[in-house]
């Protein structure tokens, strides 16, 4: 019979044999919407602290990026803007993370700290890992300043908790079912390693149990000063080895302690 819920994983999950057991023997299903329900819980402390910082940069931050954007005008493929060029948008310690240059003397963002260039016809954006241009000559018509900016702020301001919210959570749900797919392939080769005969649905809800404490750790993470070196990769052995731990106690005979008559000694 089933003797542990849901909810249990969150704390069980880090310790103890007999809730993998119960897991493997007496749960239902693939573990995906244990793992669904863990996700929309763990997103909402995520996603109202974002939510906090995103507010607090539009209501108070914001105007000293918004008040250097100019009137920009595309017509027809062409570029045009009212204050000469090249025209830069600092950051609060004067650094350029954005410029508009339609006279040719910036082509690429070499040699410079800024993210974000719009020549006569392109826009060039420099990511994390990569920098891409994007053909502004097909644009027929669009017009930005300070005024839509602020109002496209206001907006998403207004919808960030119902935007961000589902889809973090679709996402994240997608990337983790994945993982746990992977995951249950691997634990076949635990299980043959350990002689335990398991299917491969219930590796699936082992995998799916056994990312909880990933899960915890990540959420904990998140509002705690403190940055673990390749934690991406850690989690990954972290996963892995309460998997191995998970399939272990179901490899294991479960210790039963002995229940004595009343007033009998114990043998």
């Amino acid at each position: 019979m089933k003797r542990y819920s849901f909810f249990h994983g969150l704390v069980l999950s880090f310790f103890s044999k007999s809730f993998y057991r119960d897991v493997a023997q007496y749960w239902r299903g693939t573990g995906l919407a244990y793992m669904l329900l863990i996700l929309a819980i763990f997103w909402i402390p995520t996603a109202i602290k974002m939510y906090s910082g995103f507010k607090k940069f539009v209501d108070n931050d914001s105007a000293s990026f918004t008040k250097q954007i100019p009137a920009i005008t595309i017509k027809n493929g062409q570029v045009s803007t009212d204050v000469a060029t090249p025209y830069f948008i600092n950051d609060e310690d004067g650094t350029p993370v954005a410029i508009i240059d339609t006279t040719g003397q910036y082509k690429t963002l070499d040699d410079t700290s800024a993210r974000i260039l719009v020549t006569k016809n392109k826009a060039v954006v420099k990511g994390t890992a990569d920098t891409r241009i994007y053909d502004l000559s097909n644009v027929q018509s669009f017009y930005v300043d300070r005024a839509r900016v602020e109002g496209w702020f206001a907006i998403a301001k207004k919808w960030f908790i119902p935007m961000f919210y589902p889809m973090a959570l679709l996402f994240s749900f997608i990337f983790r079912a994945i993982q746990i797919l992977i995951y249950a392939l691997i634990g076949l080769a635990f299980a043959n390693m350990l002689h335990v005969k398991l299917e491969y649905k219930t590796l699936m809800r082992l995998a799916a149990v056994a990312l909880t404490p990933v899960l915890v750790l990540d959420l904990v993470l998140e509002f705690v000063p403190l940055r673990i070196p390749l934690w991406s990769v850690l989690g990954v052995l972290i996963g892995l080895g309460y998997l191995f731990f998970a399939i272990k106690s179901n490899a294991e005979p479960e210790t039963i302690a002995p229940v004595y008559a009343p007033g009998a000694p114990p043998v």
